[in-house]
């Protein structure tokens, strides 16, 4: 790597020690990165990570558990809307919930 990568990379660095600092956003566990990581739907990860079911978390939403799990599955594709509304519930940022 050269220098001028490295000056970058430690000043994004210091962008997310700022963020974390600020409460506005959050180190997940390796557990949870390497589950996203390897394929599974992040509304699944991050639901367990929160610990709601599958009702509790729909009901914060304000989506039927239905389409939830039809989302979690990979059946149904979840809107704009109703993947902000997830999102929010689960408070992380909307494009943390796209699939990889």
């Amino acid at each position: 790597m050269n220098d001028a990568q490295d000056q970058v990379d430690l000043a994004d660095a210091d962008v997310v020690k700022t963020r974390l600092a600020a409460g506005e956003t959050e180190v997940f566990s390796f557990d949870v990165a390497e589950r996203m990581l390897d394929g599974e739907h992040p509304v699944v990860v991050l639901r367990e990570h929160r610990r709601f079911t599958i009702r509790e978390l729909a009901e914060v939403a304000g989506v039927s558990p239905s389409h939830l799990s039809g989302i979690e599955s990979g059946k149904t594709p979840g809107s704009s809307d109703v993947m902000a509304r997830i999102a929010a519930a689960l408070r992380v940022p909307s494009d943390l919930l796209a699939e990889r």
